[in-house]
This record gives C-alpha cells, structure tokens and sequence, in this order.
C-alpha cells in the first residue's frame, strides 16, 4: 500500500497559505479538506524556513471548535492531553 500523498505548503508572514503541489494558494478550510480526504500535509514558514505543521492544524481544530454545531474535542479530552505532556 502506498503512503499518502504529501502535500508541501508554505505560510507567509501574511499568514497566506501557497499549497506547491498545485501552485496555488489555499485557505484552511481547503486545508482541513485535503487532511480529511487522507492527505498528509507540511508546511513550511517563508521567513525561517520553520516547519509550523502543528501550529496550523492546531489553527484548524481552534477554528472547528469556535463553531457551534462542531466540536471536536472535549473537556476531558483536552485536561488528558494537557496532563499527558505534562508527564514528559
């Protein structure tokens, strides 16, 4: 079985995504699809060259979250996450 296709972006300062893969540029919405759907996805700052992946799916699940009808992420689940790192 293959890997999932890596699609590369890269957020400039004005917090646009340019998706490579296919030249052009992309929202996060757009970017939430493209994880749905199986995609792995990078994305690269322009100014430091940083891999600021985490930083936008977070940016993403924040988003879903401040939606009325679409939370995915629970109280417990999150205070779990919270002491999960903590015991590293």
């Amino acid at each position: 079985m293959s890997e999932p296709e890596v699609i590369e972006l890269r957020r400039y300062p004005s917090r646009k995504l340019y998706n490579k893969n296919s030249s052009s540029y992309v929202r996060l919405p757009e970017v939430a699809e493209m994880v749905r759907k199986g995609a792995n996805i990078r994305v690269e700052d322009t100014e430091t060259g940083e891999d600021v992946t985490r930083a936008v799916l977070l940016q993403i699940i924040m988003e879903q979250e401040n939606q009325q009808a679409g939370t995915m992420l629970s109280a417990d689940l999150m205070m779990d996450m919270i002491r999960l790192h903590q015991s590293k």
